[in-house]
């Protein structure tokens, strides 16, 4: 029997396991443990359960195709972005170590066709010159606020868009927050990939 699985990448990920005929068998969030980060700062993260995730993917993992949406990587949001890649590589040894077929996915990719258009998001501020003025620099941090309250819309409405397609085409799940692991799997199986 052929599987395809679609992994939504991080600490607040899921994964979901469609058969074939677009059956969903599996829908789980990522299983993380909370612990004490590694770095000197005494602080509390997420890490995947590597156990738990090998357990659940173990019984479909040698016929499926496995969609990993890549993880998340900008400088600005440091984070973020360390938690996202540490993610990321429990995952991909997990996936190595059943010797799944791996395919990374960027979320534009399965977004352009799993969910309904909308318009583009907002434009950033532009470039202020060297000799700006006080009111041009007024204006432009204006502008940047305008568009991370924009954007935060923007995301919300997208996880929304998501959450109510996967609902539509997998009535009987329960999703928590998004439906993007499904829309992946479904992606994934529809391009047959």
């Amino acid at each position: 029997m052929k599987y395809f699985i679609g992994i939504d990448n991080g600490v607040t990920g899921s994964i979901c396991v469609l058969d074939a005929d677009g059956n969903c068998l599996l829908y789980i969030p990522t299983p993380v443990v909370k612990c004490l980060n590694y770095t000197k700062a005494k602080e509390m993260i997420n890490r995947v359960v590597v156990r738990d995730l090998a357990d659940a993917l173990q019984p479909y993992a040698k016929t499926a195709t496995v969609l990993l949406e890549r993880p998340l990587v900008n400088p600005g949001r440091w984070k973020a972005t360390v938690s996202a890649i540490r993610c990321d590589e429990a995952t991909r040894g997990v996936l190595e170590a059943l010797k799944a077929k791996l395919i990374y996915v960027d979320s534009r990719e399965w977004q352009t066709s799993m969910l309904p258009k909308r318009p583009a998001p907002p434009r950033p501020a532009p470039r202020l010159k060297k000799n700006a003025t006080d009111v041009e620099i007024a204006i432009n941090t204006d502008a940047k606020k305008a568009r991370k309250k924009a954007m935060t819309v923007y995301t919300k409405e997208g996880k929304d868009l998501s959450l109510l397609t996967a609902q539509r085409l997998f009535p009987t799940v329960t999703f928590k927050g998004d439906g993007d692991a499904a829309l992946i799997a479904e992606w994934a199986r529809k391009e047959n990939l």
